[in-house]
Parts: C-alpha cells; structure tokens; sequence
C-alpha cells in the first residue's frame, strides 16, 4: 500500500465517523450538544501547547516540502 493510499483510506474512515456523529448530534437534545462543545472546549485549551507545537512542525514541514 502505498502512502497515497494509507492517506486515502484515512480520509475514507474519517468521513464515515463524521457521518455516524453527525447522526447522533441530529438526534442528541440541546443540553447534550452543549455539553459536548464544552468538552471540546475545555480539550483544546487543556492541549493549547501540545496543538500549537504540532502545528509548528506541520508548517514547517509544508515549507520545506514546498506546499
């Protein structure tokens, strides 16, 4: 399997999983939905450094890739 395509089927199963979530927030009350962006919320201030130095790496990555 080439990257290409490990790349593509990581794409394929992120798709499906946004599908399935998608379903259930659809169906989840107010109070549910709330509750989950606070999480999220609360995660990503919990990992703010951890994000922003992978971002870094991303970036630089890119530009020494040329992207």
């Amino acid at each position: 399997m080439t990257d290409i395509d490990e790349y593509m089927d990581h794409m394929t199963e992120l798709g499906r999983r946004a599908r399935r979530a998608s379903r259930a927030m659809a169906r989840a009350s107010t109070a549910a939905k709330n509750a989950a962006l606070e999480a999220v919320a609360q995660a990503i201030e919990r990992e703010r450094v951890a994000l922003k130095d992978a971002n870094a790496r991303d970036l630089a990555r890119a530009r020494d890739k040329s992207y």
